[in-house]
């Protein structure tokens, strides 16, 4: 029932996301008509069009404005991260692109809404992280530190999910199960090699190169990639022990290992009943010989004559 409210709420947020994305692209169209009206202002004919300047006017020019330049925009011209086709084409759609990077975070989660295997889901999951972390990538390789943090937030999010689903994750085969938290934690450990590797970049690469601001960012997404890669990884650790546990129970049912106590109390049971059975059988048969023992006695002996009653009438 709960996944299909949540499959219901998602594709309520995909259509709004949608009309909102026709909206906006309705109002930013502007009517022919008002190009058309627009008058166009022509030049005097006895203006002379500027003479253009010497080279050398030019260049002094642009030195002059280099020079105006801050030296915090200066320092940040250069890409603060090279970035591969592959990386590129894995992140798609960046935060940079407004509602259509909304929209294409909505469509994954309504794919994962529809996918009812546990292991199945954690595996898209993950790569919906990768995808993240490629988009923090080309937003860094064109300075935008700020569409990468978005990004940064949305790949903790997605790390989240994964966590909870490796919780929910349960199979009735604990052999299949724990390979499939296997599965997931290779893939997870590709992944944080990745992070790693960024995190090493941005710490000595990138160090010195960006305003205060921009470092003070920078950090902030280091610390928030290395608590959540920290977190799922504990998670994990600690569902593969508890699997490892129940797979070993299993196996030590199937080998009879299991049995041994129940056999054992069963027998004890048995062999305590069977003490009480002996221990009232031999006292009725001390009792019995007892009584054999008294009757042969009063056998050895002659029978008392027994008195007669007096007469309640005599005196």
């Amino acid at each position: 029932m709960k996944k299909t409210l949540s499959v219901l709420l998602a594709l309520v947020m995909v259509f709004s996301i949608m009309a909102f994305a026709a909206v906006a692209e309705d109002t930013e169209e502007v009517p022919v008509e008002e190009l058309e009206e627009t008058p166009v202002e022509e030049l005097p004919a006895e203006e002379a069009p500027a003479e253009e300047a010497p080279a050398e006017e030019a260049a002094e020019i642009e030195e002059e404005a280099a020079e105006e330049v801050p030296a915090e925009e200066a320092a940040i011209e250069e890409p603060l991260l090279e970035v591969t086709e592959e990386e590129t084409e894995t992140a798609g759609v960046t935060p940079d692109s407004g509602f259509r990077w909304q929209l294409d975070k909505a469509i994954e989660q309504l794919d994962l809404l529809l996918t009812f295997d546990e292991s199945e889901e954690a595996l898209k999951e993950i790569e919906i992280a990768k995808e993240r972390l490629s988009e923090v990538k080309v937003m860094l390789s064109e300075n935008n530190v700020e569409a990468a943090a978005e990004a940064q937030e949305a790949h903790d999010e997605i790390l989240t999910e994964v966590s909870e689903t490796i919780d929910e994750l349960s199979d009735s085969d604990a052999e299949e199960e724990l390979a499939a938290v296997e599965e997931i934690e290779s893939a997870l450990a590709g992944h944080e090699e990745e992070v790693a590797a960024l995190g090493e970049h941005i710490s000595v690469s990138v160090k010195g190169q960006l305003s205060e601001e921009y470092q003070a960012q920078l950090n902030e997404m280091l610390m928030g990639f290395n608590d959540s890669t920290a977190k799922v990884q504990a998670t994990v650790q600690a569902k593969k022990n508890r699997v490892r546990v129940k797979v070993k129970l299993v196996e030590e049912r199937e080998s009879g290992h299991g049995k041994i106590v129940t056999v054992q109390h069963t027998d004890l049971m048995k062999t305590n009943q069977g003490q009480k059975n002996k221990a009232s059988a031999g006292e009725s048969e001390e009792g019995g010989e007892a009584g054999e023992g008294a009757a042969e006695d009063t056998k050895g002996k002659p029978e008392k004559a027994e008195k007669p009653e007096k007469s309640k009438g005599k005196n």
